[in-house]
């Protein structure tokens, strides 16, 4: 099945096609009802369903037979190594692979697999058999109707030929072989398939190797790899040649061409018996034209540097099949003629398209999913060997990277000959620092200072590299990656190389917690760009939530276009897709939190071990009965983690740290007066968690403490303001939703009014309000979480039963039976009373929160000038 529905008009003269035909072009087929969703669109969700099924079936067989076979393999050839051993028996599903699709697409004999078994069994050695359809696969044999692939998949391989295999195995692939692999199967799933294939593959080999791995999470997973949808390869593979198709059509002068007219279109031979055609001078520009223009797109370098199962090669493929068919139609409407010796569809796999990847089997894999997309029955299958290659895209030094040291222009000469590639398109790895190998990252930062700063993620290195060293001038860049270099501060070096050194034409950013990968829940975005300085209006653009795996253009929305200059300047060199008149209206305000406050990370130096005259305590933190029993209790002082730390109250803890040796300003700063708040904020919409300490709590690392630049101000005033509605709604807006750590360049940042001439008082009172609501409101909540604990014998509870006040009491008792405990009638009776009572109290309260609240996000909406339509956009 394709992604649409194709009518040729002859096959309406029949009854069952034209109702069909009038059908889904209905009105309500297409569009669908307030109630009910267009036909169409169901049409679409059910085959996505169906084929979500098939992928899943398929691949739970597909991996058991893989195991199998490597089982069988090993058993058999003990002799052989075992990573030798796992890279041929995929070789070989590869090569069954391969046989299967070529069957059900008519490109070689029917039942042919079958039929190989059943003259194996006769000699009772299955796979010599196999091996022999696979060389007759490889040289071509008339006699059996096989014609000849050639192509590396099915080349002579000592090894693999040499290896002992039972009957067995392939009794266990003739399962497989009973798909439809012309339509059940379509590239998508294939692509799915192969790229787990190789997650499985790695962690295979990991386990035989005795190394760790984590069996829930595959390697390529941990490593940032994803299979990229085919939606999203379109969008980016189409964009990217697209606009070097244009500017080549520009180049070549076809701006310029003289309009052709009726007698230019006249057909003129040079004699009666010439079939030499005779060209008026505009047509003969049109002709020059069009020739030159196919050549240059023939000779297009497009490259996937970390191409994984070739998902965006294939799209490449495609899409340049289709242009040059185009182009071919073009000249011959031109010219009356074709050429007949080309073969478009080699020239293409060996002169366009280049990938490379860290893994072997990827590589293979790439290779495999290309064989399959170009496969045909009167032709060879391309050499790939010197287009598709393995090695490390980022590391050409062989001490870091080894034998997967991987130099580009010696790979690739004659790309890098004529200056590079045209366009590099990808979904590169998404690696942050501390998964990077110490040695790998020690040459990335040394290689690739002129945009490392702080932190790194290996997506970063693939664009910066993209842009410097792998395209030609005026090349183009599409990729697929995280969205954190928006406005993270570790990426602002590579971002003012973006704006200052290229032209970006577009970013797409997918919605907050909208993953177009199954397998990670991480915020993306697409970038294209062009490698030319240019002072470029870039579109920020953000896809809506009901983007559909067909029609990424389609669910674009909130189109905003902004200088790159702007972008650096006024927008403080942050990339933000979600400007609007609340943003620019806070960030008119010249004054910062910084100018008044000053953020600093909770206390790093925490002891992990202590001595006490000749007494070593092999730790530094205690609860308060330890502190008393060891005698330190006056060196100590209550410490605060992120998690205990909530708007306007922290919890009651029992945890107690050394804090003897703690510096002098430090402890300063843990002292004084302070606003303490969470410093790991995760995905949660309200970004600021904060309240206050007056009672000199020391704050751990995963926490931030404020402290008052001039000590007469009043720590409360800030606080309001800082736990405001407005002030999450900035910081979503300005640093990104996925942003999860509040720090202190973002923080003081933050935009503040001018505050001398502002009646503080109020805001204070109300600081004051919600600070004893709050600790009113916990101090209930936990009496009656220590009666639920002592009276049931609870070690700890569920995170409704802390907020057991937001429950009925029906649910209440549901939440108990959860930790098995079962009330007879008679202690429900007593209970509901009980809970009741506590919960009439408990609400009173967290209303009157919710209401002081509230009252305090219209303060600082007013503080602000925000209008009541910008109030409500905040609000919503």
């Amino acid at each position: 099945m394709t992604e649409y529905q194709v009518f040729f008009l002859e096959k309406l003269k029949d009854d069952l096609e034209f109702k069909k035909f009038i059908y889904i072009l209905s009105f309500y087929a297409l569009v669908g009802t307030e109630k009910k969703k267009a036909k169409t669109i169901e049409l679409s969700e059910e085959y996505q369903k169906n084929q979500s099924e098939i992928e899943k079936k398929f691949y739970n067989e597909y991996k058991a037979i893989r195991l199998h076979i490597f089982e069988n393999m090993r058993k058999n050839n003990p002799a052989v190594n075992e990573n030798t051993i796992i890279e041929k028996v995929q070789k070989l599903l590869d090569r069954f692979l391969f046989i299967c699709f070529c069957e059900d697409k008519g490109l070689l004999p029917n039942n042919i697999f079958h039929k190989t078994l059943e003259k194996g069994k006769k000699i009772e050695n299955i796979f010599e058999i196999f091996s022999s359809l696979c060389r007759w696969i490889d040289i071509g044999n008339s006699r059996e109707n096989i014609p000849r692939f050639n192509g590396g998949l099915f080349k002579n391989d000592d090894i693999l030929d040499g290896l002992y295999v039972d009957n067995e195995v392939f009794e266990e692939m003739k399962k497989i072989s009973e798909y439809d692999f012309d339509s059940e199967l379509n590239e998508n799933i294939l692509g799915h398939i192969f790229e787990q294939s190789i997650s499985d593959i790695e962690d295979l080999k990991k386990e035989l190797n005795g190394e760790e791995f984590d069996k829930k999470k595959g390697k390529r997973k941990k490593d940032g790899i994803f299979y990229t949808p085919k939606y999203i390869t379109k969008y980016i593979v189409e964009n990217s040649i697209k606009n070097w198709l244009d500017d080549k059509r520009k180049e070549l002068g076809e701006d310029k061409l003289p309009e052709l007219t009726e007698k230019d279109f006249e057909i003129k031979y040079s004699s009666k018996k010439s079939d030499e055609r005779i060209y008026s001078k505009n047509y003969k520009k049109h002709i020059e034209f069009w020739t030159k223009y196919r050549e240059a797109v023939k000779n297009i370098k497009i490259v996937d540097p970390a191409c994984g199962s070739g998902a965006f090669l294939i799209t490449a493929f495609e899409y340049l099949l289709n242009y040059n068919n185009y182009l071919n139609d073009k000249i011959f409407d031109l010219t009356g003629t074709k050429d007949l010796f080309s073969d478009t569809t080699k020239e293409i796999l060996q002169n366009n398209i280049f990938g490379v990847d860290l893994n072997k089997e990827s590589v293979e894999i790439t290779k495999l999913s290309l064989w399959l997309k170009t496969a045909d029955k009167n032709k060879t299958l391309a050499t790939l060997e010197n287009n598709i290659k393995c090695g490390n895209s980022l590391i050409d030094d062989i001490e870091i990277a080894g034998e997967l040291a991987f130099n580009w222009e010696k790979e690739f000469p004659q790309v890098f000959e004529n200056g590079g590639f045209d366009v590099v398109v990808g979904n590169p790895p998404y690696v942050s620092t501390k998964q990077i190998p110490v040695n790998d990252r020690n040459y990335y930062w040394d290689k690739y200072k002129e945009i490392l700063f702080s932190e790194m993620d290996l997506y970063e290195i693939f664009i910066y590299k993209s842009i410097n060293e792998f395209l030609k001038n005026k090349g183009y860049l599409g990729f697929i990656t995280r969205d954190s270099y928006f406005t993270n501060t570790s990426f602002e070096l590579l971002r003012k190389y973006l704006l200052e050194k290229t032209k970006i034409i577009e970013i797409i950013d997918f919605p907050y917690r909208f993953y177009p990968f199954k397998e990670v829940n991480t915020e993306t975005a697409i970038l294209i760009l062009n490698k030319k300085i240019d002072k470029n209006f870039v579109n920020l653009r953000v896809s809506n939530r009901n983007v559909n795996n067909l029609y990424l253009k389609e669910s674009l929305k909130n189109n905003i276009q902004l200088s790159q200059e702007e972008i650096l300047m006024k927008y403080n060199n942050k990339i933000i897709v979600n400007i609007n008149s609340i943003l620019n209206k806070l960030l008119k305000n010249s004054l910062r939190f910084g100018d008044y406050l000053e953020l600093h990370k909770g206390w790093m130096s925490i002891p992990k071990k202590i001595k006490i005259g000749l007494t070593e305590i092999e730790k530094g933190i205690f609860t308060k009965e330890e502190a008393i029993k060891n005698n330190i209790i006056n060196n100590c002082s209550e410490y605060l983690e992120g998690r205990d730390i909530h708007r306007y109250f922290t919890d009651k803890v029992n945890k107690y740290v050394y804090i003897k040796n703690i510096d002098k300003t430090t402890k300063e700063w843990h002292f004084s007066p302070k606003i303490i708040l969470q410093r790991i904020v995760g995905q949660n919409r309200n970004k600021i968690f904060a309240t206050i300490d007056l009672n000199q709590k020391i704050i751990f690392p995963n926490a931030n403490l404020v402290n008052l630049k001039n000590k007469k101000d009043d720590v409360r005033f800030y606080l309001t303001i800082l736990n405001s509605r407005l002030i999450s709604y900035f910081y979503n807006l300005y640093y990104g939703e996925s942003n999860t750590n509040l720090t202190k360049i973002a923080f003081e940042n933050i935009p503040l009014v001018n505050i001398e001439n502002i009646n503080q008082q109020s805001f204070i009172e109300k600081a004051n309000k919600m600070l004893s609501l709050n600790k009113e409101l916990q101090e209930i909540s936990q009496k009656f979480q220590r009666m639920i604990m002592r009276e049931f014998s609870l070690e700890k509870i569920s995170t409704k039963l802390q907020n057991w006040y937001l429950l009925n009491f029906d649910k209440f008792i549901k939440e108990l039976s959860k930790v098995k405990v079962k009330l007879n009638l008679s202690q429900k009776a007593d209970w509901e009373d009980y809970f009741i009572a506590e919960k009439s109290k408990a609400e009173t309260l967290n209303n009157e929160i919710t209401k002081t609240d509230k009252e305090i996000d219209g303060m600082v909406y007013e503080l602000y000038g925000l209008s009541e339509e910008e109030v409500k956009v905040v609000e919503s």
